[in-house]
C-alpha cells in the first residue's frame, strides 16, 4: 500500500478539496464523469491516482457513500423510498436499496425502523 506521505502537498490538497466538495454537494453529480466536468481545471489522472490511498476509497465509492448518506435525511424527513432512489440518481428502487444495504447492512426500511440517527 502507497504511504499518503508520497503525494505532495497539491495532490493531497487537491484530493481533500474534491472530497469536501462532494461532501457538500452529494446529489449534485450523477457519475464521476459528471464530477469531472465540473472541475475541468484539476489535474485528473493525479486525483485518481491519489484518492484512494488517501482517503481508502475509489473516487466512485466515496461519490456513492456521500450520495447515501444525504438519502438518510431525506429518509428522516419522510421522503418515500422511490423519491429518494430517483433523487439520488438510481434507476430503481431496487437498485437503490441494494446500494443502500451494501453500505450500511440494512434496508432502507429497517434502518428506518431501528431508528438510525
Amino acid at each position: 500500500m502507497t504511504s499518503t506521505n508520497t503525494y505532495s502537498a497539491y495532490a493531497r490538497g487537491a484530493v481533500i478539496g474534491l472530497q469536501r466538495y462532494m461532501e457538500k454537494n452529494p446529489l449534485l453529480h450523477k457519475n464521476v464523469q459528471d464530477l469531472w466536468n465540473a472541475h475541468p481545471g484539476d489535474s485528473r489522472s493525479m486525483i485518481e491516482k491519489a484518492f484512494k490511498p488517501i482517503t481508502g476509497y475509489r473516487i466512485k465509492e466515496y461519490l456513492v457513500l456521500v450520495r447515501l448518506q444525504q438519502t438518510k435525511q431525506l429518509l428522516r424527513e419522510g421522503m418515500p423510498i422511490k423519491r429518494v432512489a430517483a433523487k439520488s440518481y438510481y434507476k430503481s428502487q431496487s437498485a437503490y436499496c441494494t446500494a443502500f444495504k451494501r453500505y450500511f447492512n440494512l434496508s432502507p426500511t429497517d434502518w428506518l425502523k431501528d431508528g438510525q440517527p
